[in-house]
C-alpha cells in the first residue's frame, strides 16, 4: 500500500468514525429531550488541540409542546453557529473546565459574562437552561446543552435524569472514538 493510500484510508477512517460520532449524538439529544422534558438540544466538541468548543453540527428541538416554537429554536442555533467558546466561557465552557453539570435558571435574565449567548437567548425568550459534560476515560468529548422556554429553579432531580440519559455516551464512545 502506497503512502497516499494508506493516508486516503485513514481519512476515510475518521470521516466514518466522526459521522457515527455526530449521528450518535443527534440519537442521544433527541433522546434525552424526549424522556425529560427540554424543549433543546444542542452538543459542543473540543476541538482536536482541546483549546476552544465548536458546536456540533448535530442538535434536536421538540415540537410535542410548543410547535409555533420552532422558528425561535431555529434562530437560537443559526445564531448560536456563529461561537466558539473557550474553557470556563458560557454555560458549556463551564462545564468542560468544572466537568461537572452546570444550571441556569434563566439565561435571558443573565449578565453576558454569566451567559455569553445572553443577547440571543433574551431575543429567542429561551430560559432555562443545562450543560452536561460527556465524559470517555477521564476526558470531555462533548458537552450536551439543554434549554427550555420556561424559567426554572435548579432542579437536582432533572440534572441527574439528563445527565444519567446524557452519559450513555460517554460509556458507549470508547469503542468507537477514543
Amino acid at each position: 500500500m502506497t503512502e497516499y493510500q494508506q493516508r486516503e484510508k485513514i481519512h476515510h477512517s475518521s470521516t466514518v468514525t466522526e459521522a457515527i460520532f455526530h449521528t450518535a449524538i443527534a440519537i442521544a439529544l433527541s433522546q434525552v429531550c424526549e424522556s425529560t422534558g427540554w424543549d433543546y438540544g444542542e452538543a459542543w466538541i473540543p476541538n482536536e488541540r482541546g483549546t476552544i468548543l465548536e458546536i456540533s453540527p448535530a442538535w434536536y428541538f421538540s415540537t410535542r409542546v410548543h410547535k409555533t416554537r420552532v422558528p425561535i429554536w431555529e434562530e437560537f442555533r443559526r445564531c448560536s453557529q456563529d461561537f466558539i467558546l473557550f474553557r470556563g466561557e458560557g454555560l458549556p465552557g463551564r462545564a468542560w473546565l468544572l466537568q461537572h453539570p452546570q444550571w441556569v435558571s434563566d439565561a435571558s435574565a443573565e449578565s453576558e459574562t454569566i451567559f455569553i449567548r445572553h443577547q440571543i437567548a433574551k431575543d429567542c425568550d429561551v430560559k432555562a437552561g443545562l450543560a452536561v459534560p460527556i465524559i470517555a476515560k477521564s476526558k470531555v468529548i462533548a458537552i450536551f446543552v439543554f434549554f427550555m422556554s420556561q424559567a426554572r429553579a435548579k432542579d437536582p432531580q432533572l440534572i441527574a435524569r439528563t445527565q444519567a440519559k446524557a452519559m450513555q455516551l460517554g460509556k458507549l464512545s470508547p469503542h468507537f472514538l477514543i
